[in-house]
């Protein structure tokens, strides 16, 4: 295998594994608005971002910055690991 096929078998796995994280958080994060009896309106709201960027992490298009990740862990007393689908 030659360095340039070694780098792109590594660029696909680091591709891979932040896709299953953003998936991850995607379907953590709504279950947990869900179970909390919040609309995607008034989490916005309490976060501080538009409805729009929440849309955005739930439906995996993208994840938030480190400083709203710990912010919506907090919101939901969980893990930002859990969040990310680290459980173990």
């Amino acid at each position: 295998m030659s360095s340039n096929d070694k780098v792109m078998t590594f660029n696909i796995k680091i591709i891979m594994e932040v896709y299953s994280k953003m998936i991850n958080f995607a379907k953590a994060i709504k279950q947990l608005r869900e179970g909390k009896g919040l609309t995607q309106e008034s989490f916005a709201k309490e976060l501080g971002i538009t409805t729009r960027q929440l849309q955005r992490y739930e439906s995996g298009e993208q994840l938030p910055s480190l400083v709203k990740l710990v912010e919506i862990a907090d919101q939901f007393n969980v893990s930002t690991d859990f969040l990310l689908g680290r459980n173990g």
